[in-house]
């Protein structure tokens, strides 16, 4: 390879890779759709591309989305905003039918200094321009309530004044959303309310004044001060709106005066019921009317439909200049969108979307209630989440008492959580709902709490009965050592049986003691009779091939015939058992068999096998042992006299 052709290749691979590079950089300088219509055009869809590009954005996020009648220029001048062309920004169309579908996002986020000395991401949004044909009014609802929501700056984009439709529009969108925005106590909502209205013109007076003002700028609360003065935290704080007025030529009131105009109620000393729903609209615009600014724009170019291709060069001035001023106004408004306290970032934005889009969708025609419903259900189910997390937390079986106490606690807990983090005041069935949901857990619990104290009872219950079946069989009987054993048992019953079904059970435990013991004490004298008379037997048989004593084998033989044919001798009712040298001869049996000291049940038998052992070598190895150490005595006593003899003989020698 020659120098020339080596030279060429690295330009060629350099060029490829700032290609490349250039390429990633940038592949967000795009719009991406987070939003569309299904094919009906009635309701939403998200768009997951769109939703992974806002979930990979990270850090706090103020979206600014610019909603608006179609054909009224929200395209351009979010470009103008953006400062790209129409080419790489957002589409801009010249025809009658509607450009943009859904709502877009700017793939890439503008970082914007807030006065604090953070940083936020500053993320412009176009949505479907609404009243365009084809489409279902209630889809127009859906995108504007969507983009009111979502929002933290919305940009009303009107051409040339503000009319009363466009107020009928943005009022639904606010009673949508607006059980978002109110505080949950209506005293403290109008203490809100108030204090928004009072501390109008901080923020934006010095958005107005960077903008330079023509007396069109309406003073507003920032959306991060909204609620500041009750003290409360909105669950979603409202940010700002500005009304911006297109091709604004009209003469006369200035701006901001022709928005304090448009939201003021109309004086209705008749009761006209047309007037009535007029302030209706307007007293729901409360909100609205705390936070919001007019700007006007004049037209850029007499001919519109080249806007796209024209540059500032060829746009008016004075166009020129209240753009500039917009933008400043944007900048000077921008501040994290701020849900349930929280600044959101990206990801949390991109569930937000999600989680509104659903709730716009869950009904046919979207009210004020369905979408907060749609939340507070969600709240409801973590709620209930959350009692059935405490009420588990404890072990089943427990006492019945113990339970309604765990029940207690937790549902006060589920209670408060929900007051804490409800949406709206209107939540009486919901607050119902939560309440069934928690009785049918508890009962759920209760349920299982008696399945459980019924397993672990009826388990004990069984080991006792089991007991009192082994101590009914035992070789040698006692009541001691029968009564000692179900004592025992019952004990370790009481602590293994909790719960429900410890009164069933124990009542079921001293039925089977009554019976056991009725059957124990009428078989016990009968065993120990038997005993006797077996006793005598062995005796007679022992003293006579064993051990040969006359006087025990006869004595034998007087107990035999005696317990054979004295308790024949009574008749009726009377026994020999309640005679009192019986009932001493049992308690010396209870008092030999069953003692402290010992159990012969269990050291019977091996007492037993002792003591045959010890008569085995009495009678067999005993004489043996003596005959051989006679043997071995005989034995020394010869060797000596043989020593002796031997002594005397070597004597006698000498």
């Amino acid at each position: 390879m020659t120098a020339t052709t080596r030279l060429l290749f690295t330009c060629l691979m350099a060029t490829a890779m700032a290609a490349a590079k250039g390429g990633e950089e940038g592949s967000a300088r795009h719009p991406y759709a987070i939003v569309q219509p299904m094919s009906d055009h009635s309701k939403l869809e998200v768009q997951e591309e769109g939703l992974a590009v806002l979930r990979g954005i990270k850090g706090s996020v103020c979206p600014v989305a610019v909603i608006g009648p179609y054909r009224s220029g929200k395209s351009f001048t979010l470009n103008q905003l953006m400062g790209v062309g129409c080419d790489e920004g957002f589409g801009v169309g010249h025809t009658r039918l509607t450009q943009t579908k859904g709502v877009w996002l700017w793939g890439e986020p503008v970082p914007v200094q807030l006065p604090n000395g953070e940083t936020t991401n500053l993320l412009f949004i176009d949505t479907e321009g609404f009243e365009s044909t084809g489409k279902a009014d209630v889809y127009d609802d859906r995108i504007f309530a969507l983009s009111a929501l979502l929002s933290q700056v919305l940009v009303y984009n009107l051409p040339e004044t503000i009319r009363e439709s466009d107020l009928e529009k943005l009022s639904f969108a606010v009673e949508l959303s607006k059980a978002f925005f109110l505080p949950e106590d209506p005293v403290g909502s109008g203490a809100a309310h108030g204090s928004s209205a009072g501390s109008s013109g901080t923020a934006d007076d010095a958005a107005g004044s960077t903008a330079g003002g023509d007396g069109g700028v309406r003073g507003g609360a920032t959306g991060g001060d909204a609620g500041a003065g009750s003290g409360e935290v909105l669950p979603i704080q409202p940010g700002h709106m500005v009304w911006l007025i297109q091709r604004d030529f009209l003469q006369g009131k200035s701006l901001g005066q022709t928005l304090t105009d448009a939201l003021q109620l109309v004086p209705n000393p008749h009761a006209d019921p047309g007037i009535a729903q007029l302030n209706r609209i307007r007293e729901s615009l409360h909100l609205i009317a705390a936070n919001s600014t007019a700007v006007g724009l004049p037209q850029p170019h007499l001919d519109r439909t080249r806007l796209c291709e024209l540059g500032d060069e060829a746009f008016e001035p004075a166009y020129i200049a209240k753009r500039e001023q917009l933008k400043a106004l944007v900048l000077g408004l921008a501040r994290p969108k701020v849900v349930q306290g929280k600044p959101l970032d990206g990801p949390a934005l991109a569930d937000l979307i999600t989680r509104v889009v659903e709730g716009l969708n869950d009904r046919d025609i979207p009210t004020a209630g369905s979408l907060v419903e749609y939340f507070n259900r969600e709240l409801v189910g973590a709620c209930r989440d959350d009692y059935i997390r405490r009420v588990e937390a404890i072990q089943l079986p427990v006492e019945e008492g113990r339970l309604q106490q765990v029940h207690a606690g937790a549902r006060a807990a589920a209670a408060a959580k929900f007051e804490r983090e409800r949406f709206g005041s209107e939540v009486s069935g919901l607050r119902a709902a939560l309440d069934t949901a928690i009785a049918r857990e508890h009962s759920a619990r209760q349920t299982a709490n008696t399945y459980a104290s019924s397993s672990v009872c009826e388990r004990a219950e069984m080991g006792c009965e089991e007991v009192l079946d082994r101590e009914a069989r035992q070789h040698l009987p006692s009541s001691g050592r029968f009564k000692a054993q179900f004592e025992k048992c019952s004990a370790r019953f009481r602590h293994e049986c909790v719960g429900p079904a410890l009164p069933h059970n124990q009542e079921r435990l001293d039925k089977a003691w009554a019976r056991e013991a009725a059957r124990f004490d009428r078989d016990y004298n009968d065993r120990l009779l038997s005993g006797l008379v077996m006793v005598s037997l062995v005796s007679i048989l022992a003293f006579r091939f064993v051990v040969r004593v006359q006087l025990a084998e006869t004595a034998g033989w007087i107990a035999f015939i005696f317990l054979q044919v004295y308790p024949r001798t009574f008749m009726g009712e009377a026994s020999m058992y309640d005679k009192g040298w019986w009932l001493l001869l049992v308690r010396v049996w209870e008092a030999v068999v069953f003692n402290p000291l010992m159990d012969l049940e269990r050291v019977g038998l091996p007492l037993a096998v002792v003591a045959a052992l010890g008569t085995l070598t009495r009678r067999w190895w005993r004489p043996r042992l003596a005959a051989c150490w006679r043997r071995r005595k005989l034995r020394g006593s010869t060797a000596h006299k043989q020593r002796a003899a031997t002594g005397l003989d070597r004597d006698l020698d000498v």
